[in-house]
């Protein structure tokens, strides 16, 4: 009887252990996703002001004609 209690009670902690783990599993992979979305965000960034400055050259070349 008491071991079968300990067994359980031993159960319980390992079920909790991997709730706790799959928890922080799922925390760490939003915090992933989400820096790689601001990642990307600012690649496009920067690639709309290197085509921003090179439609602004183009501008410039073609008015110094």
């Amino acid at each position: 009887r008491e071991m079968q209690e300990k067994a359980a009670d031993r159960q319980s902690e390992i079920d909790a252990l991997r709730a706790k783990r799959h928890f922080e599993q799922m925390e760490r992979n939003e915090r992933e996703k989400e820096r790689q979305l601001i990642e990307k965000k600012k690649r496009q960034l920067d690639e709309l002001e290197v085509a921003r400055q090179r439609q602004f050259a183009l501008r410039e070349a073609n008015l110094a004609l």
